[in-house]
């Protein structure tokens, strides 16, 4: 580009300097006079272009010198300990993420009027370390850090609960997750299974791809309503999960207290739901998957917050272009009140697009979701259901009976899922007992995990 608009330059200035040579001297040979200009143009553009090629090499260097820093500093001290040979303490790594972000949002109540608020939150701040330990054990370990909890001011008592403040609060905040897993394939010689795994403990209940995707991975700055709807009310609950991996096939079956308690044993008194699950992939890149998950009367309005729900799932991607479907039939329960109980339903799709390989991502989303009852289902509290600036707004606690979303993202990765920028534009509209809710808001996100 700087080439062409030097050489367009100086075919102007070319031009100018020989009407003043065959002025000054009209016996001149013309012909002559153009060819030292031309040498001259060609020096001028050779020397523009080996200036504009240093700038570019400088710039690359600098973009080099980024990357390898930030892979010094987020990958190459993973493991600070590593002796596969040792007989008790394999390897033994910290870990840890901090997520920020923020958001505008402008939408319309149920009741029609119009608000616009701003909310920016620390959303993760986390410390971890795993450990690998006579052959066949690892124990994962993370705790929480900071409980940001500033965009709730002036939400409902329904969402805030028992929460009395709405501060960013540092120090220990609780665990993230606690588990110890076997595995039973090294444990026991099974030879003829690829991988065999018995995990005990508080761990992420997943559900769904988007929640098997850690939260430095995943492609969107907030997962789905429907995907946090799957979740349950404690993403975090402490149960038992056995995990088979054959060849192109794997299996799971996890039994969890259906308490939502935020100690490492769990309250087993509350009821329990299990979670059973299969996948296969056909072929390089390609992956299906089936999830049935259950709950106990008892459990369905703690940990869970739903009676069942069956998950469909296919996902394609190669070193492109990816896509996820995910298709949901649930019920939630007889336990819960008037209005909300009953059948649920929703559909996720969600394409993605890598503009520039592993540096640019570009990623859409479409969900929707429906129940039978006026209530029955229920957005994410970030950020329609956070607290508002004007007191007056009605949103019903993001509760309804049909929700359409839309979302499109990008996503810079600078090192990685290591070190990334996000933005994303969202737009949701929500079927309120009283009135059709709107939202649309645009969000930025820094993740930097190590």
């Amino acid at each position: 580009m700087i080439a062409l608009l030097s050489k367009v330059h100086l075919n102007r200035k070319l031009k100018f300097d020989m009407k003043l040579i065959i002025t000054i001297n009209a016996n001149m040979n013309t012909k002559s006079t153009f060819s030292r200009c031309k040498v001259k143009s060609i020096q001028f553009l050779a020397f523009i272009f080996l200036g504009s090629s240093l700038q570019a090499f400088e710039i690359e260097q600098t973009a080099n010198s980024v990357k390898d820093a930030s892979q010094w500093l987020f990958k190459e001290h993973e493991n600070f300990y590593q002796n596969k040979d040792h007989p008790w303490i394999h390897s033994l790594s910290v870990d840890g993420r901090m997520h920020y972000q923020t958001a505008w949002l402008n939408g319309t109540d149920e009741y029609g009027h119009d608000f616009t608020d701003a909310y920016d939150e620390i959303r993760r701040l986390r410390i971890g370390s795993k450990m690998r330990f006579l052959n066949f054990l690892k124990a994962s370990l993370d705790i929480n850090l900071a409980d940001d909890q500033r965009y709730l001011s002036g939400a409902s008592d329904d969402l805030l609960k028992s929460i009395d403040e709405h501060d960013l609060e540092w120090g220990f905040q609780g665990f993230a997750e606690a588990v110890i897993e076997i595995n039973l394939d090294k444990a026991t010689e099974v030879s003829w299974l690829d991988e065999v795994s018995l995990s005990l403990g508080k761990m992420k209940l997943e559900t769904g791809w988007e929640r098997r995707q850690s939260s430095n991975e995943i492609y969107t700055i907030e997962r789905s309503d429907l995907s946090n709807t799957l979740g349950g009310n404690d993403s975090r609950p402490v149960g038992i999960l056995a995990e088979i991996d054959h060849k192109k096939w794997g299996a799971e079956l996890g039994v969890f207290a259906g308490a939502d308690e935020t100690d490492l044993v769990g309250d087993w008194g509350g009821g329990v739901f299990t979670a059973v699950g299969a996948t296969w992939r056909p072929q390089k890149g390609l992956e299906f998957a089936i999830q049935h998950i259950y709950a106990e009367p008892s459990a369905q309005d703690t940990a869970l917050g739903y009676a069942s729900a069956t998950i469909l799932e296919t996902i394609y991607h190669d070193e492109r272009w990816g896509f996820l479907a995910d298709a949901v039939i649930g019920d939630n329960g007889s336990e819960q009140k008037n209005g909300r109980n009953g059948p649920f339903g929703g559909l996720v799709l969600m394409p993605w697009y890598w503009a520039m390989e592993d540096r640019l991502q570009v990623v859409l989303r479409y969900q929707f979701m429906e129940s039978e009852e006026k209530e029955g289902l229920r957005m994410s509290s970030r950020y329609l259901r956070a607290g508002h600036e004007e007191s007056l707004v009605d949103v019903n606690n993001g509760r309804g009976d049909q929700l359409h979303s839309i979302y499109a993202g990008v996503n810079y990765l600078i090192s990685g899922d290591n070190l990334k920028l996000m933005a994303g534009f969202s737009f949701d509209r929500l079927s309120a007992p009283e009135g059709d809710v709107y939202a649309r808001m645009l969000q930025l996100a820094l993740r930097t995990s190590f």
